[in-house]
């Protein structure tokens, strides 16, 4: 999965290049832009929709033991 995920990053960050040299702005775009692609993996949610799930899991269990 990591082989992958380095493959999508390479088409905004062509490999070689510093990452010094995009902003922080241009960074957190990029990641923003790879989290929100489906995923064959992940039955084609994305990585959002699944942390979303997690969040609500864990709200949830919470909730229940107040």
């Amino acid at each position: 999965m990591n082989e992958h995920t380095d493959r999508i990053l390479c088409g905004f960050i062509p490999k070689g290049k510093s990452i010094d040299s995009y902003t922080e702005d241009e960074i957190r775009m990029v990641s923003d832009e790879i989290n929100s692609l489906s995923r064959k993996r992940l039955s084609y949610h994305t990585l959002e929709e699944m942390f979303e799930k997690e969040l609500d899991k864990i709200y949830a269990s919470i909730s229940t033991n107040i």
